[in-house]
């Protein structure tokens, strides 16, 4: 029999029940229920007030159970009710995590393994939490600030904080009454850009020689030791961050079937598209005597072992630690933005160089890779000879 809406605004999801003589024989109420689909259900009311207050009493039990709900909510729910344990759910969703090597082992790699080092590293104070304040997370800044850490690795430690939690509201792990993330505000952005550290061309290629130091050669043999293969592989990523202009993570991604005769296949990164980088003459040899035992598939700086794995940034960076302490003696990159001297610093130089020898904006930009002229500007400054130069010829 069909159905028939009650049109009166006080009867609003009330139907009337029709028989096939057109007369009512009942009514039916219609309520969204407590898995929030719609539901049409027989009314034990002889007459529509009475199912109109019928359906009045299911809506008023249904609101009371959903506010008792929503008050449980506010604890994190999941496994032992902290925010590790759903940020332990979130990197599982991530690129990489629990990849399967040939021999049977699970790691995690790639985006999954960032995250939870950035996690681990940084948001430790609140890993234990159940509710996460505006307060908290700006004691997490402050904390972090005093470690002499940089703006942006503060905020990029806030922004997997944010991204955890919006999981937790999206999976329901956790109630938006406890999601505070959108009051708070990221520090300010480094915008010191220009001061950075840059080297000329004579101090680039004395940089290429102090990174064969032998462990007699510096100045406190007992702290560090890099065997030589390690010293050798370092002095030629720095060659190939200097001559290429490219950042280090897209060198280390670099495969010997990337090197064509005169240019070098970079990457995609960020939100450019993979491009070209044609080999400077200054590099050609050493490109072709590094690559020469290579397989196409094997990697430019790959394990001494096995080329067919590449090394991480953070094993590099080991490497290269011995040869940044000699230039950050006494220094903080906070507090010596414009001395601090790291892998980075070659791609400063690569950019600043060009300009200062070509006085071509767009030959820097398209050695970078920006889209952006702008943001080449903040990565190529002039050299300090060259603006002494600049204002001598007015």
């Amino acid at each position: 029999m069909p159905l028939r809406r009650m049109k009166q605004k006080k009867y609003k999801g009330v139907y009337e029940l029709i028989n096939s003589n057109g007369l009512i024989t009942g009514y039916y109420i219609n309520y969204c229920g407590a898995d929030g689909v719609s539901k049409k259900v027989r009314a034990a009311a002889g007459n529509p007030d009475d199912a109109a207050t019928e359906l009045s009493g299911v809506v008023a039990a249904l609101n009371k159970a959903r506010a008792s709900d929503t008050k449980a909510n506010t604890i994190l729910k999941l496994g032992n009710g902290s925010l590790t344990a759903i940020a332990d759910r979130y990197f599982a969703t991530l690129k990489g995590a629990d990849t399967v090597l040939p021999n049977g082992d699970v790691v995690d790699i790639g985006t999954a393994k960032k995250s939870k080092q950035r996690f681990n590293n940084y948001l430790g104070s609140v890993a234990a939490k159940k509710t996460v304040t505006p307060e908290q997370v700006k004691l997490i800044q402050k904390e972090l600030n005093e470690r002499d850490l940089s703006n942006k690795t503060i905020n990029d430690a806030t922004d997997l904080l944010r991204s955890i939690l919006n999981f937790g509201v999206d999976n329901k792990y956790m109630n938006r009454d406890t999601w505070v993330m959108h009051k708070y505000k990221k520090l300010t952005v480094d915008n010191n850009m220009s001061v950075d550290a840059v080297l000329d061309p004579a101090q680039v290629r004395e940089m290429f020689e102090l990174s064969l130091l032998t462990k007699e050669q510096h100045k406190d043999p007992s702290e560090y030791y890099v065997p030589s293969f390690a010293k050798v592989r370092l002095r030629f990523f720095l060659k190939m961050l200097y001559f290429t202009g490219q950042r280090p993570h897209s060198i280390l991604k670099l495969q010997k079937q990337d090197i064509n005769a005169d240019t070098i296949t970079i990457a995609a990164v960020k939100k450019q598209g993979k491009h070209y980088v044609d080999i400077a003459d200054t590099l050609a040899g050493d490109l072709a005597e590094w690559t020469d035992s290579l397989s196409p598939s094997d990697y430019l700086f790959g394990s001494e072992h096995d080329k067919s794995k590449p090394i991480s940034y953070d094993s590099m960076s080991e490497t290269g630690k011995f040869l940044f302490s000699l230039y950050n003696v006494s220094k903080t990159f906070k507090d010596n933005r414009d001395t601090w001297i790291s892998f980075y610093v070659l791609r400063h130089s690569a950019a600043t160089n060009v300009l200062a020898a070509t006085g071509n904006m767009g030959a820097a930009q398209d050695l970078l890779n920006h889209s952006d002229p702008k943001i080449t500007q903040r990565y190529a400054k002039l050299l300090k000879k060259d603006k002494k130069r600049a204002v001598n010829v007015l």
